[in-house]
């Protein structure tokens, strides 16, 4: 991870948002803890081998972000961080209105 991704601010999720991981035939449910532009941290009771490419599904339905992913960090008793990769230029859209409402949350304190 670059020391640029690692700069991008973080937002801590008051919501629950579900996470499920596709790694082969094997599909990991788990619920996002923090979210940025690079990347998401899942708890999960899941391991995964870092360096695993996976499908990420973040949110539900309409209302969800859908890409491939990188396992880059185990972070023990919380669950396992993921870097995006190849993200459409759709799903990045949808994540950038989720981050700007993230910000917008931990500005006013007030859930939109």
């Amino acid at each position: 991870m670059s020391l640029a991704q690692r700069r991008s601010k973080r937002f801590k999720l008051s919501q629950l948002i579900p996470v499920a991981v596709d790694i082969g035939t094997q599909r990991i449910l788990g619920v996002a803890v923090d979210i940025s532009a690079t990347g998401i941290l899942v708890r999960c009771d899941d391991a995964l081998p870092m360096g695993a490419i996976v499908r990420l599904a973040v949110g539900r339905g309409t209302e969800s972000v859908r890409t491939m992913a990188v396992a880059r960090r185990l972070i023990q008793g919380v669950g396992v961080g993921f870097e995006f990769r190849n993200i459409s230029m759709t799903n990045r859209a949808f994540l950038n209105r989720l981050l700007l409402r993230l910000s917008r949350e931990s500005i006013t304190g007030i859930h939109v």
